[in-house]
């Protein structure tokens, strides 16, 4: 299969071993404009999923709503392992059939946590995230027999240790943010921090 290198380097990153597991991987959002709102299930989550929610933040007067979730977890060695942040990123980016298969990973994780709904999405590029390369996603999920329509923004990064996740979800609908919603998501952007 196409793209089958970058297939297994993100499902090796996505499926921590029970060794990695013990590894601390850390991100933080340090000092979140005033738009921005903790909410209280923030280190909620499957407690067998590889990536463990760190912060979950929404602005409810960014419009569309916005939501953010900011996960870390520990990585397996992977193919592309010895490149790290925006060096792993462009390797991931810049090989169409790298770019195709970390896609099909991405779309086939977010599956597994969003059971019932239809995803489509694509790699929109390379983003300095904070401290951190990471590969662009452009997601529109359909849920409960297409009642519910989202649309999100999924940035994914590795620095040699641990796999970085940042979930940007709005809606309803398939969307784009508003400009006062793109502004605000671009100053949360730049407050994330990763690793110590």
């Amino acid at each position: 299969m196409r793209g089958s290198v970058v297939s297994a380097a993100v499902a090796a990153l996505l499926a921590a071993s029970s060794a990695a597991v013990a590894q601390e991987c850390t991100a933080s959002v340090t000092s979140p404009a005033a738009v921005w709102a903790t909410m209280p299930d923030s280190a909620a989550g499957h407690p067998d999923a590889p990536l463990k929610i760190l912060t979950h933040l929404v602005c409810r007067s960014c419009s569309p709503q916005v939501s953010m979730e900011l996960s870390a977890g520990a990585a397996r060695a992977l193919p592309l392992g010895q490149l790290t942040g925006m060096a792993w990123a462009r390797a991931v980016y810049d090989s169409p059939a790298n770019r195709e298969g970390f896609r099909q990973s991405v779309l086939r994780s977010e599956l597994r946590s969003s059971p019932g709904c239809r995803l489509d999405g694509t790699v929109t590029g390379v983003a300095a995230i904070g401290n951190l390369g990471m590969v662009g996603t452009r997601i529109d999920a359909a849920c409960a027999n297409g009642s519910a329509v989202l649309s999100g923004e999924f940035y994914s990064g590795y620095d040699g240790t641990c796999l970085y996740q940042v979930q940007l979800i709005w809606g309803p609908g398939r969307v784009e943010l508003s400009t006062q919603g793109r502004d605000a998501v671009r100053q949360l952007l730049k407050a994330i921090q990763f690793g110590d």
